[in-house]
């Protein structure tokens, strides 16, 4: 993945997958029960819809469920008849209407794998739907159609070298920032306009000659450096390590490579009036076209999957997104807050940056 995340631009209204993704405290897991029958309203739709397009990933991200639990898998995608099918049913639905909701490309599954990505594109640009897109970049785009309709565009990189991609991505780092200008090229004489962003997952490993080689980089192909603490993308590790029952295998390899100097003091911040985005701010659907509770559930969940989007009624979906028990049990752990409102770096372990704080009810209704 995302997964992580997510890796959306950190603008706070822009959903990482997250990026961005999750869901603390006691008081927001007392709330959780008063919201379940608060929902969008009929005239309502979501301004971002996370489509997979792609069942896996070709990444072995040792902290994200997807790498570690899926890479080597044969690949599934989502056929281009299916995905446009998908996206009549949100609009007659009207969960997505033109000219306002965002498709974004990916969740747990890498989009750029996808055989027919022109295909896909067209169906969106058809129904003039927006567009983004989250990649490894381990090929280069070859688009032919209009990419004029992509709000942005995010590198997701773990470091900038070789040896940090043999630790986590385990790709060719060469052709990883090859295949990144290619793209840049492609997609802006197809009609792109807006940013380019480079997701810069900080390590221990990597956060001073890399980082610093990285923004040279950006500065260089006019990009923009976006660094932020790269965190634990495993639902159940990350409540493991909130809740202090990791397995000492998991618990020594996070030690040595994440930086979580922060979450304590982050999860205990949680406003008062915190709600979780995915609840009103965001849709989720995997590869098959089903509609998940939220982007973060790992897809073995029994509480992941709500139904096919075919099959379930607009009210089903609703309800269905603000009716699990998990919701409850995440919100308790820490796991919601901290991971939908990641840390982003400055210049060093000690010169930390505001927290992208994300879920205020301002945003969410």
């Amino acid at each position: 993945m995302n997964i992580l995340a997510l890796h959306r631009s950190l603008d706070p209204q822009n959903p990482i997958r997250v990026v961005g993704r999750w869901l603390r405290s006691t008081f927001a897991a007392k709330r959780s029960s008063q919201q379940v029958a608060s929902v969008p309203q009929p005239a309502d739709a979501f301004r971002y819809i996370l489509m997979d397009i792609v069942g896996g990933c070709n990444a072995k991200c040792p902290f994200c469920v997807t790498g570690r639990e899926d890479f080597g898998k044969r690949l599934s995608f989502t056929r281009v008849e299916d995905f446009a099918r998908t996206l009549d049913r949100l609009m007659e639905l009207e969960l997505a209407i033109p000219n306002h909701s965002v498709i974004a490309l990916f969740n747990w599954g890498e989009p750029i794998l996808h055989p027919d990505l022109d295909g896909i594109v067209r169906a969106v640009n058809a129904r003039e739907l927006y567009l983004s897109i989250s990649t490894n970049a381990s090929k280069a785009t070859r688009f032919t159609v209009p990419t004029d309709r992509f709000v942005d565009v995010v590198f997701s990189v773990p470091g900038w070298s070789q040896a940090s991609y043999d630790k986590i991505h385990g790709l060719r780092f060469d052709r990883i920032v090859a295949n990144m200008e290619a793209t840049m090229q492609n997609m802006r004489s197809t009609g792109y306009r807006a940013a380019f962003n480079l997701a810069f997952h900080v390590y221990k490993f990597n956060w001073d000659d890399e980082l610093q080689a990285a923004r040279a980089w950006c500065s260089a192909n006019g990009v923009n450096c976006q660094p932020y603490y790269a965190y634990i993308n495993d639902y159940r590790q990350a409540k493991s390590f909130l809740n202090g029952t990791l397995n000492t295998k998991d618990d020594k390899e996070i030690s040595e490579s994440l930086f979580l100097h922060y979450v304590d003091g982050l999860v205990s911040s949680q406003p008062s009036d915190w709600v979780c985005p995915q609840w009103k701010g965001q849709l989720t659907l995997n590869h098959k076209c089903e509609v998940l509770l939220c982007c973060a559930l790992p897809l073995d969940h029994p509480d992941a999957v709500i139904g096919s989007v075919f099959a379930l009624s607009r009210e089903q979906i609703l309800a269905g997104k603000v009716s699990a028990k998990e919701c409850t049990d995440c919100m308790a752990s820490g796991a919601n807050y901290w991971l939908h409102n990641f840390k982003t770096f400055g210049s060093s372990p000690d010169d930390d940056q505001p927290t992208i704080v994300k879920g205020r009810p301002s945003e969410t209704v």
